[in-house]
């Protein structure tokens, strides 16, 4: 029932989804919802619960993940990265440099597109 509402109410994507790693379309007899896949191992939230990660384990495993996303979409294979990050975890003095870090990193790569979810889902063919 919840994409039938979301469409109902006009919404432009759904994104607590976990079933794929590529955005797509979701018909419903209401109508057609995009999906922005959600991923939790990259939020910011692994530096709140128990275990947490610091925010340089953050940094790191956000990292890796960006490089391995980032080869295999040189290769041919289309990609997309899911990012969590909340100002009550990630935006405190503490952390916010390790996702500046993070960002910085992404941005000195070629062809990477920075987006917000309504974005993403604004470009589903």
């Amino acid at each position: 029932n919840t994409r039938r509402l979301l469409i109902e109410e006009g919404f432009a994507y759904h994104m607590d989804d976990y079933s794929d790693d590529l955005p797509f379309w979701h018909d419903e007899p209401a109508g057609r919802i995009a999906i922005v896949p959600y991923a939790l191992d990259t939020n910011d939230m692994k530096m709140w619960t128990d275990p947490a990660y610091t925010p340089a384990h953050w940094f790191d495993y956000a990292r890796e993940s960006f490089d391995r996303l980032y080869r295999e979409g040189v290769a041919g294979e289309p990609k997309m990265m899911s990012l969590g990050v909340h100002l009550r975890i990630i935006g405190r003095p503490g952390r916010i440099g390790w996702l500046e870090r993070f960002l910085d990193h992404v941005q000195g790569h070629e062809g990477v597109w920075v987006a917000l979810r309504r974005d993403i889902a604004d470009c589903l063919p």
